[in-house]
């Protein structure tokens, strides 16, 4: 936690334990109400906003970023207080705001931290559940929320994944309205009760207190609500409907507000801002001018901000600088303190297209922050980005581009790193110069891994490399978000890594990027055993300037692939070989020559066009194929290897063994000229002698080579397929001898085991032998009968 949190751990001990009765070691601890050491003596000439001294004295320390002299004086104060009274009240909720204004002030305000600025207030109710200020307390727990949710809004601004905390924002706002709305119908109860009887003085002057709450939350749910439309692009139609939603929240409040109050004003107030959000400006300014004529004084600075807003809004940019100029004078850093109306100032300054007053933009953020404090500066940051992203003039946009980047500079030398990147991402997104953005962006991305925050430094880099997609370097901005993808190790990274490579391949196919990212993809596939999607994604990225070699490997992937798969996978995998191939064709010339070279061997029906000698293949590997494809067309009955290379001849006999599978009339023609070649694949020399029929020496060899085998089941299972696949009776029975074998070597009742009798028994039925599969069935039930009810089902269909 920063050092800022850390301060707060020195307010909150005292107010978690009820007695408050930790000792200051500060001099003023034990000197009387209402004198002052020296370091706070100055600051008691702050001047006055309200008629509580103390709450102005709180509020001056908190803007000036003092907060150890304000905890200083909580933790005096409430040391010497009946924390009944309603003082103790008073100043648990400036220890609350005092944490607020911490917390605001830093990078985040977590739901611990929410929990931590609660827990004064909460602490003393707690402890004294019937305080006479419960309704006091329970109302700051809930500010305190509301101050959690402005701080996600402003955050949200500068961040990458925007969009994503909309929901989680709007969601928390739904939450504080309801309990806010319950909060109020126990206060509404309460007076009510209390005024039904006899009420003494004291009683009303309780009820008097509880209907000024009431009041104030009320005004807490429009500004609310208002608050809401901020998390939205200004000018978007979300931010528009939440800016009407505000207003008729505020309209129905009005409802219920008494007339000449200050609430009743303040209220007005907020849905005259609501209506120059939503663009209702003749209604603003109606409700405006009914505002200013109620009010016997000068126009707050509240009000000035909103006439200036409202002259924007119209395009009176000089009469928004006039009215601006009438409050801030020739020395604005001087004038009186009003967060809404510097901010107001600071959009002047972003309209302006070039000149001196974009040069003022900068040093008027640092004003903000020395006259509002940290919070104000953050609200001012946020300002800047959201102006950015509302269509302004390009040359604006780049100036504020500029300023953006200034500060997030400014935020890297003070060292604080989150905030810079923050400002550097908004810079870049603003920025309309390509070569400029991506520098912004790839300082971002350093600066959030500075601060470890890998995942918003990639999504920096992907979302400017995509937005600025044509300018030279966006493709190594995407490789680079890879690469620190890469060094992630959550369970979702490979697919991240392999969307952002597919993602660069697409949007720069020509880069030197791209074919990095190609390999790196290929070699992902390959890692997780997808030799499919590896084929068909290395035929892809084939182009008119794929070189031969290239081409060759990709279509090894394929020969790799289709010699190791069984024939219901090659009967799937084939089609989307030749769709992929005839697509390259078209591309690359290289390729063409070489789908029409590999096709007689790869396609299951022709035409096809036999390889020209002298071409990328070898005489020998050429002459080869030629002779498969005569052979398959049956023009030919003779096929010699001769000097052929290992991997063509063996996919040569995949060929002609895939033939015979899928039209039986071939095997004996096929057995012909197979088993006179030399062959590496033992199943490939099996299946020609069983074609050809000399069954007894493959019966042989699998018992002998099961015999010796080290995976006797999985070498088992094949063999016995392949066994039971032939017509004879024979091969079938010996198919049977070996699944019995199978079960034997298993555990009795697993699954395999049943596997293994089933298989057996179906091949009785299929040599005439029912009454043994009959006979097996039943002993297997009365024995040992499978828990699995597909496999108890096939046992009783056994008849």
């Amino acid at each position: 936690m920063t050092r800022r949190c850390e301060r707060v751990g020195w307010v909150l001990p005292c107010l978690i334990a009820i007695s408050f009765a930790l000792s200051c070691a500060l001099s003023f601890a034990t000197q009387a109400v209402g004198q002052q050491p020296a370091a706070v003596r100055p600051l008691m000439t702050v001047s006055r906003s309200t008629d509580d001294r103390d709450a102005d004295l709180m509020a001056a320390l908190i803007q000036r970023g003092q907060f150890d002299v304000a905890n200083q004086i909580c933790r005096s104060m409430l040391s010497r207080l009946d924390l009944q009274s309603d003082e103790a009240a008073k100043w648990v909720i400036h220890a609350s705001e005092l944490s607020i204004a911490i917390f605001q002030s830093g990078g985040e305000f977590t739901q611990d931290q929410v929990v931590a600025a609660q827990r004064p207030v909460l602490g003393l109710l707690t402890r004294y559940a019937d305080h006479r200020r419960r309704f006091f307390l329970l109302s700051q727990a809930q500010r305190v929320r509301i101050a959690a949710v402005r701080h996600a809004i402003v955050m949200a601004s500068v961040a990458v994944d925007r969009q994503q905390r909309q929901s989680e924002i709007l969601r928390q706002s739904s939450s504080i309205r309801l309990d806010v709305e319950e909060l109020l119908q126990q206060i509404r109860t309460s007076a009510s009760e209390t005024l039904s009887g006899q009420p003494t003085l004291q009683q009303r002057a309780i009820v008097d207190d509880w209907q000024r709450l009431d009041h104030e939350l009320q005004i807490e749910l429009v500004a609310l609500a208002l608050m809401q439309s901020e998390i939205f692009q200004p000018g978007s139609l979300d931010f528009i409907d939440a800016a009407n939603q505000a207003a008729a929240t505020a309209t129905e409040t009005l409802s219920r507000l008494p007339n000449d109050t200050l609430a009743r004003r303040e209220v007005q107030r907020l849905k005259a801002d609501a209506l120059i959000r939503a663009g209702q400006l003749r209604e603003a300014k109606r409700l405006l001018d009914e505002i200013a004529g109620d009010t016997d004084s000068t126009l707050s600075p509240q009000m000035v901000a909103l006439q200036v807003r409202l002259a924007l809004a119209n395009g009176d940019v000089s009469g928004a600088r006039t009215q601006l100029d009438r409050f801030y004078g020739s020395d604005p850093e001087s004038a009186p303190r009003s967060i809404e109306l510097d901010l107001v100032r600071l959009e002047v300054l972003l309209r302006s297209v070039g000149g001196e007053e974009v040069d003022r933009i900068g040093p008027w953020l640092n004003s903000i922050e020395q006259r509002g404090g940290a919070f104000a500066r953050r609200r001012a940051e946020s300002t800047a980005v959201s102006f950015s992203g509302r269509g302004a003039p390009d040359r604006t946009m780049q100036g504020n581009a500029s300023v953006l980047a200034a500060q997030g500079e400014d935020w890297l030398r003070r060292g604080d790193e989150l905030r810079a990147a923050k400002l550097l991402a908004a810079a870049a997104d603003a920025e309309s110069d390509g070569p400029s953005a991506l520098r912004m962006a790839t300082k971002s991305a350093a600066a959030y891994l500075a601060a470890k925050q890998s995942e918003d430094a990639i999504d920096v880099l992907q979302s400017i490399a995509k937005s600025k997609s044509q300018s030279e370097g966006a493709d190594q901005l995407m490789l680079q978000a890879a690469v620190l993808l890469s060094q992630q190790s959550a369970k979702d990274t490979p697919k991240k890594i392999e969307q952002t490579l597919r993602d660069l391949i697409t949007m720069w196919p020509e880069s030197q990027s791209s074919d990095a990212a190609k390999q790196w993809l290929l070699k992902l596939l390959d890692g997780q055993s997808r030799e499919a999607e590896a084929a068909l994604a290395a035929t892809e990225f084939l182009n008119a300037n794929s070189k031969a070699g290239v081409v060759q490997s990709a279509m090894d992937r394929w020969v790799k692939l289709l010699v190791s798969s069984d024939a219901a996978q090659a009967s799937s995998l084939i089609p989307q070989f030749a769709s992929a191939w005839s697509t390259a064709a078209e591309q690359s010339s290289v390729a063409k020559e070489l789908f029409q070279s590999y096709s007689p061997l790869l396609l299951d029906e022709g035409p096809f066009v036999k390889p020209a000698v002298g071409g990328l293949l070898s005489d020998a590997d050429a002459k080869l194929i030629g002779e498969v494809a005569a052979f398959r067309d049956h023009q030919q009955e003779m096929v010699t290897p001769a000097d052929a290379s290992e991997q063509l001849i063996e996919l040569a006999r995949w060929r002609l063994l895939r033939d015979g599978e899928l039209d039986s009339s071939e095997r004996k023609r096929v057995a012909s000229l197979l088993v006179a070649w030399p062959s590496r694949d033992r199943w490939q020399t099996w299946t020609a002698l069983l074609w050809s029929g000399d069954e007894a020496t493959v019966v042989r060899e699998i018992e002998q080579w099961l015999a010796e085998s080290s995976q006797p089941g999985g070498d088992g299972r094949r063999a016995a397929k392949l066994l039971s696949e032939q017509a004879s009776v024979a091969s079938k029975g010996a198919a049977i001898k070996i699944w019995d074998q199978i079960a034997s070597g298993v555990p009795r009742g697993s699954v395999e085991w049943h596997v293994a009798k089933l298989s057996a028994i179906a091949l009785l039925q299929a040599t005439g032998k029912s009454a043994e599969a009959v006979r097996r069935a039943k002993y297997v039930l009365l024995t040992s009968p499978p828990k699995n009810s597909k496999l108890l089902e096939q046992y009783q269909s056994i008849r």
